[in-house]
């Protein structure tokens, strides 16, 4: 059987599309670091929890993950 490479790829969000659930604290945090990462390079992917950008990351990873997280 061979694995789907969107799950290998994005499991945080095959795992909450996928499977319907609200998104934990924690993943909605490692969606935004990913996609600071994946869409900013060129910037030093380190913990940037206090800047603009950052914070429009979490806004963006809750969209896309469509809820607001679950408190943990």
């Amino acid at each position: 059987m061979s694995l789907n490479p969107l799950r290998l790829r994005y499991p945080v969000l095959i795992r909450c599309m996928g499977e319907g659930r609200r998104p934990s604290v924690r993943e909605v945090k490692s969606v935004a670091k990913r996609i600071l990462r994946e869409a900013f390079p060129e910037r030093e992917a380190r913990r940037q929890s206090d800047t603009r950008l950052y914070r429009n990351m979490l806004r963006m990873a809750r969209a896309i993950l469509g809820s607001e997280p679950d408190k943990q």
